[in-house]
C-alpha cells in the first residue's frame, strides 16, 4: 500500500489543529470546576496567577512552540483556557502552530526517510528528537527553580 503524503499532511494538521481546539474547550469548560476537585489540589492558585501572566507575555510563542514538546503539547490548550487565554487569540496561534508543526513531521519524514543512514540509525536519531524536544522545557523549568532558590 502506497500513502499519500498530500493526504497524510491535510490529515496530520487536522488532527492536530483539532486536537488542540477540543482540549481548549475542555479546559474552558471543566477546567475551573476541575480545579475545585481532588485533582485540582495538586494546582495551586499561585501557579494559575503565574500561568496568566506567562501566556501574557510570551502567549503566541508558547502556543506554536508548545506542538513541538511532548507532554507539554497536550496541556498547553487546557491550561491556556483555563488561565483565561482569549480563543480567538489562540486559534490564530494553534493554526500556525499545527500547520508548521504537520509540515515539519510529514514532509521531513518524506524528505529524509529514504535515506541510507537515517533507515540504518533511526532509533538513535528518535532518540536524539525526543531528547532535543524536551531541552527547552528543562532549561525553563531549571532556571524558574534557580530564581526561587534565590529568594
Amino acid at each position: 500500500t502506497h500513502l499519500d503524503v498530500w493526504t497524510l499532511w491535510v490529515g496530520f494538521f487536522i488532527v492536530a489543529f483539532l486536537g488542540d481546539s477540543m482540549n481548549f474547550f475542555i479546559g474552558y469548560k471543566i477546567g475551573p470546576a476541575l480545579l475545585k476537585t481532588k485533582i485540582g489540589h495538586v494546582i495551586k492558585p499561585e501557579q494559575i496567577k503565574e500561568t496568566e501572566a506567562f501566556y501574557e507575555k510570551h502567549g503566541p510563542s508558547a502556543i506554536i512552540l508548545a506542538r513541538y514538546v511532548p507532554i507539554i503539547r497536550t496541556f498547553a490548550p487546557f491550561v491556556a483556557a483555563v488561565s483565561g487565554f482569549p480563543y480567538k487569540r489562540f486559534l490564530k496561534y494553534s493554526v500556525i502552530g499545527s500547520f508548521s508543526w504537520a509540515s515539519l513531521a510529514v514532509w521531513s519524514g518524506f524528505f529524509f526517510g529514504n535515506i541510507p543512514f537515517v533507515n540504518e540509525h533511526f532509533t538513535l536519531i528518535l532518540l536524539a528528537i525526543v531528547v532535543i524536544t524536551f531541552l527547552p522545557a528543562i532549561f525553563t523549568f531549571s532556571k524558574r527553580d534557580t530564581k526561587k532558590a534565590k529568594i
